[in-house]
């Protein structure tokens, strides 16, 4: 398989990937939002959803460029570095999605102080 069949592939898995994890997150924003007002919690999930699309493009992104450079720089089997790239971008959202719920919360919270 050609590197950028893989890239593309890791690319589509993870940002698949990302999608499912981005409604788990999602449900547990409305959860934290519980409590408050129509007014503070629109603009909260919107905050929270362009954060999280951000770093979905950005980490389909750059799992496609970590997959190309593990097989062509570092010689590692096209799976693996498939599989490896998949994690990375997932590590990379997770964490960016739980700042993203902690900034809503704080947008949230502000408004309502506001």
């Amino acid at each position: 398989m050609s590197t950028r069949t893989l890239a593309i592939l890791a690319s589509v898995l993870t940002a698949l990937l990302l999608l499912l994890l981005g409604a788990i997150l999602l449900f547990g924003l409305i959860v934290v939002l519980n409590g408050f007002g129509e007014g503070e919690s629109a603009p909260a999930l919107l905050t929270s959803l362009l954060c999280q699309g951000a770093t979905v493009i950005v980490a389909a992104i750059l799992a496609g460029r970590l997959t190309r450079w593990l097989v062509e720089k570092r010689h590692w089997p096209g799976i693996v570095s498939v599989i490896a790239s998949v994690f990375a971008g997932a590590a990379l959202f997770v964490g960016a999605g739980l700042a993203s719920i902690f900034f809503a919360a704080i947008v949230a919270e502000t408004l309502r102080r506001w």
